[in-house]
């Protein structure tokens, strides 16, 4: 349920980075349109799909970087980096980690003949107790991920029997 949310939150985010570059765009267009016409080394205004040095604004304003066919008003190709994207009520990507984790890869049945937990125990930050003891045959160990507000989220992993 917790990860549904957690979707749900990084769509908004995302949708509000898009708008507001969006609208950034189409006030920094605007604002060039009105003062005068510019006009590339192609010789397309502003009003036409422009392409140039790996920035696309197409002329219905969708943007592209690192493409030049964009087929979302924002697309990017390849990696975004950043100190942080936040939306306008102030919810920003860096605070999710601290409030939301989840079970590692580790937290899962294993067989009578596995020795040794495989995998991450936590999806951020360590587990306690750190590391969490192997389940023996046909015994189930837990461990605890922590977040910084809220309930830490338990996580088990169980050993066949045979």
């Amino acid at each position: 349920m917790k990860k549904k949310y957690l979707i749900i939150f990084i769509s908004v985010l995302m949708m509000s980075l898009v708008i507001g570059v969006f609208q950034y765009i189409r006030t920094f267009h605007a604002d060039l349109i009105g003062a005068y016409t510019l006009k590339s080394s192609s010789g397309h205004s502003w009003t036409e799909m422009e392409c140039t040095s790996g920035l696309c604004v197409t002329t219905d304003n969708r943007v592209g970087i690192g493409t030049d066919n964009p087929v979302t008003k924002l697309q990017v190709n390849g990696v975004i980096k950043g100190t942080d994207v936040c939306n306008d009520a102030g919810y920003c990507l860096s605070s999710l980690v601290g409030l939301t984790n989840a079970c590692g890869t580790a937290a899962k049945n294993y067989q009578a003949t596995d020795t040794a937990y495989a995998g991450t125990y936590c999806l951020s930050d360590n587990p306690t107790p750190n590391p969490p003891v192997f389940p023996s045959l046909g015994g189930t160990k837990t461990w605890t991920c922590p977040i910084t507000n809220g309930t830490p989220i338990n996580c088990s992993a169980t050993r066949n029997p045979s």
